[in-house]
C-alpha cells in the first residue's frame, strides 16, 4: 500500500456527511469532510500529543474540577451548536462554525483524556460513557429527522399520515 492511501483511508471515515461538508485535498484527492469531525480529528490528533507531553514529561497537575469544567465547557459547545441546529432547527449553521466547534470538541476529548486527576479506567470508562449518551442523542435526532422528512409531502406541508405519525 503507498504512503498516500495509507494517509488517505482514515481520512473516508470524515465522508459521512455531505450536507454540511468541508471539501479538501489531499495528495491530489478530494475529501468532503464532516466540518465538526474535521475540526474535532485535527485538533484532538495535535492536543494528543501536546497534552501527552505534559502529562508523561511536565509535574504541571490540574485539580479535577477545572479539568473537568473546562473539558465540559469546551465539549457542550458542540452539543449546543449541533442541537439548535439539526433539532430544535431555531438556527442555520454554517461551516466555519462547525469546524470551531469541532476543534473545542477535540481539544475537549484530549484534556479530558490526558489531564483529568484520575485513574486510566476511570477516563476511559468515562468517555465510553460520554459517547453512549452522544449515540443516544444523534439517534433521537436522526429517528426525529427522518420523521420529519416523511410526513412532509415536497411541499413543506405535512401529510395526514405524517401528522398521525407523530402525535402517535
Amino acid at each position: 500500500m503507498k504512503l498516500n492511501q495509507l494517509i488517505l483511508a482514515p481520512m473516508r471515515i470524515l465522508e459521512h456527511n455531505s450536507e454540511h461538508a468541508t471539501t479538501i485535498h489531499i495528495f491530489g484527492e478530494e475529501i468532503k469532510a464532516c466540518s465538526r469531525c474535521l475540526g474535532a480529528y485535527t485538533s484532538g490528533l495535535i492536543c494528543y500529543f501536546l497534552f501527552a507531553y505534559v502529562y508523561l514529561y511536565t509535574n504541571i497537575k490540574l485539580p479535577f474540577i477545572v479539568v473537568i469544567t473546562t473539558s465540559f465547557i469546551l465539549g457542550s459547545v458542540t452539543l449546543i451548536d449541533w442541537i439548535t441546529i439539526d433539532y430544535l432547527h431555531i438556527r442555520k449553521g454554517s461551516n466555519k462554525v462547525r469546524i470551531f466547534a469541532g476543534i473545542l470538541l477535540g481539544i475537549s476529548a484530549m484534556l479530558y483524556f490526558w489531564l483529568l486527576p484520575e485513574s486510566w479506567m476511570f477516563r476511559i470508562l468515562t468517555l465510553i460513557c460520554y459517547n453512549l449518551i452522544a449515540i443516544f442523542i444523534a439517534l433521537i435526532v436522526i429517528r426525529r429527522n427522518k420523521a420529519e422528512t416523511q410526513a412532509s409531502d415536497g411541499t413543506g406541508r405535512q401529510t395526514t399520515q405524517g401528522c398521525k405519525d407523530r402525535h402517535s
